[in-house]
């Protein structure tokens, strides 16, 4: 599997990105600007660009096209259409990486799944701007394959 993670050294991404390369043997690429070279693993393959210079990602990227790309620090819909610009006909999935702050705090129980409940997120703004972040109809069906992990509500 050939995967590109927009971000791949947070908290999140780093843990999932250590285990595609050293436990599956994926083929990962990261694009993000470089600044936690430490957390890149061995094997893991780093195009260091700022992912909102549009011309730049293109430059860089060339012909590369991926089995999926996941993007962990996409947290507005403008982020989101660059990267259905920047990504369409290059992926055949695309994933929209959500974080558990997204959801009802304190959690019901310590399983989060598609139906955990979102409301605190709607009392803040960047819980707001989240929500608008996923995935819409234009970009999950207009040639971008989308997945998301929480689901759609409508603002």
């Amino acid at each position: 599997m050939k995967a590109l993670f927009i971000g791949g050294t947070g908290t999140i991404s780093t843990a999932i990105t250590r285990r595609l390369v050293e436990e599956l043997g994926w083929e990962l690429w990261l694009i993000n600007r470089g600044n936690r070279p430490d957390a890149v693993p061995k094997g893991v393959h780093s195009i260091v660009c700022d992912i909102n210079d549009e011309a730049a990602v293109l430059e860089k990227l060339g012909d590369m096209t991926f089995d999926c790309v996941g993007e962990f620090i996409g947290f507005t819909l403008d982020q989101v259409k660059r990267d259905w610009r920047l990504f369409k006909g290059r992926t055949r999935q695309y994933l929209y990486i959500s974080s558990a702050s997204a959801y009802h705090k304190p959690a019901a129980s310590y399983v989060i799944t598609e139906g955990t409940t979102l409301a605190t997120l709607l009392a803040v703004q960047p819980g707001q701007d989240r929500l608008r972040g996923i995935p819409d109809g234009k970009v999950s069906r207009g040639g971008l394959p989308g997945d998301h992990r929480a689901p759609q509500p409508h603002l």
